[in-house]
């Protein structure tokens, strides 16, 4: 948990440094980037991640065609993704150097995140430890660098980001090349059409909905007033973010566990795999908390943002990660058994109730008022996963049962 913790603490002193030091607009841009950046994490683990979780734990499973396959199928992804990004960041900001950077940093971001998800799926912790130290520690210098050099500034903020992806990403630097040049382009793309057909397309459309029914208040908001108008949200998103960072690196962690758990119908260790994730949880929320009422008092917001809309964005942020954490666990289990399906289901309808609802709440309350939408999106999902996984948790305790 070491690595994962020092990297969400870097990210989060980033952008904690953003907010503080920076004027809302170019806030706004950041913030708005790193949503995007998280839909690329996230479609990144449905397309790669959590399907190689599931093929390395099948008896036959070829580790070198797996490893060919996805190292190039994810490459293509992740140049993909770098191009929206870039788009977008244009749009808002309209500046080559801004857009530049925000491309380089989102691709060395999302090679790196493969490669992390890469190793979880081996179960090679201490490789993603190490390299989430190393990641984390650079950016802490970095930042400490820039301030000595007073040249704060979103360029000199992305391309230390983007450095230390870079470094973390080196160490394993021979071993990914490696993945990436063997075998051709043609053959990985017509092997990963194959996991497409099987896994790939549910999950996928489970992330997009999932996407639009955490995140619609973004998407909304910003194309509609602006990335000034978001940076509150985002500025309250930010103080629970490690939050968000930590479920999903725990995410990670136990997925591979309860795949091979599930597999060889070990159901006690299931459900007790399920009760420390939710106990760690909790105290990872008590412990945000209590941070945020510290830097409450210790840091004062800029005169360029409204106290009390902050403040109450951040009390509806809270509620909203609570939601997420009494779903979590359960969706981690339905990803590790393969039932890409039926959240793909799921995230759908909540998407569709957090966009209209979303939609109604901006026209009538403004900004703030979208995070309200977010949470009957939120509530809805996790009522319905709670439902499926009593059903899974009720078939397999009985076929668990012995026979008299």
């Amino acid at each position: 948990m070491a690595g994962p913790m020092i990297m969400s603490g870097a990210n989060f002193v980033v952008s904690l440094l953003v907010a503080r030091f920076l004027p809302p607009n170019e806030f706004g841009v950041y913030a708005f980037v790193n949503v995007l950046l998280a839909l690329g994490f996230s479609i990144s683990n449905a397309l790669f991640g959590s399907i190689l979780a599931v093929k390395l734990n099948e008896r036959e499973a070829n580790l070198q065609l797996l490893e060919q396959v996805f190292f190039k199928t994810n490459l293509l992804f992740s140049g993909g993704m770098t191009l929206l990004v870039s788009i977008v960041v244009w749009f808002l900001d309209g500046s080559y150097l801004s857009t530049s950077c925000y491309a380089a940093f989102t691709l060395l971001s999302l090679l790196r995140w493969f490669v992390r998800s890469h190793g979880l799926a081996l179960q090679n912790v201490a490789r993603v430890a190490i390299s989430d130290a190393c990641y984390g520690v650079l950016v802490v210098i970095g930042c400490g660098v820039i301030f000595a050099a007073k040249s704060f500034s979103i360029p000199a903020v992305i391309i230390l980001l983007a450095v230390s992806n870079a470094a973390s990403l080196a160490l394993s630097g021979q071993f990914y090349l490696r993945n990436v040049i063997r075998g051709s382009v043609r053959e990985a793309i017509r092997e990963f059409k194959v996991i497409w057909r099987l896994y790939a397309r549910w999950s996928i459309l489970g992330v997009i909905t999932t996407d639009a029914a955490s995140n619609a208040h973004a998407y909304i908001v910003t194309a509609l007033m602006g990335p000034g108008a978001f940076a509150p949200l985002a500025l309250a998103g930010l103080l629970w973010r490690p939050t968000g960072l930590t479920m999903t690196s725990i995410t990670h962690l136990e997925r591979p566990v309860l795949a091979a758990s599930a597999v060889t119908q070990q159901v006690k260790k299931v459900l007790e795999t399920l009760r420390h994730f939710r106990l760690l949880l909790v105290f990872i929320m008590v412990g945000n908390l209590l941070s945020i009422i510290v830097l409450y008092f210790i840091i004062s917001l800029p005169h360029t943002y409204d106290k009390d809309e902050v403040i109450a964005a951040t009390a509806l942020m809270m509620i909203i990660c609570a939601v997420r954490a009494i779903r979590s666990p359960e969706s981690t289990l339905l990803q590790a058994t393969g039932a890409f399906k039926s959240m793909a289901i799921i995230d759908s309808v909540a998407a569709a109730v957090s966009l209209v609802a979303v939609l109604c709440m901006v026209k009538y309350m403004g900004a703030i008022g979208s995070l309200i939408g977010v949470i009957g999106g939120e509530a809805v999902a996790t009522i319905l996963v709670l439902k499926l996984v009593v059903n899974w948790k009720r078939k397999n305790l009985i076929s668990a049962s012995p026979v008299s």
